[in-house]
């Protein structure tokens, strides 16, 4: 039985507990689908809390599924994995964003972040394996520079995308790098 505080008393008793004890171990977390919320202190799997520095999985959904993910507060991430499963989307919304996180993995279906303001961590890597999708929303207000990888780790690029929306600008780090293989970054209509 999970214990029944208000969701703000137990976020501040996390953020309590983070900042008296700074080194924690991180743990390796799956998304519970039935959850609605991603914040410190809110629970992550069905028995575990998420802390910063945790590296977290959302494992693959019901076929034609799309996931909300409202995040909360600024989250310090170990690393992301995206298994969605083909034709399924996460969508990362809500009033919170990443800030920081060593790195991401897109093995199948579709990560979408509704706004730039999700994901804030700049620079991170972002690995979009084939035959997954990463969707990108931007507002005119945010600059983010991700390094993204479309392929697989055996270079295969046979349908790894890249959709880019909204008015702002993304800066694609190494632009002297052609796209092999005749493969073309287009915008979104």
């Amino acid at each position: 039985m999970k214990p029944h505080l208000p969701a703000s008393l137990r976020r501040a008793l996390i953020a309590c507990l983070v900042t008296l004890a700074p080194v924690a171990q991180a743990y390796d977390l799956s998304w519970f689908i039935y959850n609605i919320y991603w914040g410190v202190g809110e629970y992550f799997s069905d028995s575990r809390l998420f802390l910063p520095g945790d590296n977290v999985t959302f494992g693959p959904l019901p076929s034609g599924t799309t996931e909300p993910v409202y995040l909360l507060g600024g989250l310090k991430v170990g690393s992301m994995t995206v298994n969605a499963g083909e034709g399924n989307t996460y969508l990362f919304e809500g009033s919170g964003s990443i800030t920081e996180v060593a790195g991401i993995t897109i093995t199948s279906g579709t990560a979408e972040f509704n706004s730039a303001d999700r994901l804030r961590a700049s620079g991170t890597a972002v690995q979009v394996d084939a035959g997954a999708k990463l969707q990108l929303r931007y507002d005119t207000s945010t600059d983010y520079n991700p390094d993204i990888t479309l392929g697989g780790k055996e270079g295969d690029v046979s349908g790894a995308m890249l959709e880019i929306w909204g008015g702002g600008r993304l800066a694609i780090p190494h632009p002297q790098r052609q796209p092999e293989h005749g493969r073309r970054l287009r915008p979104a209509v």
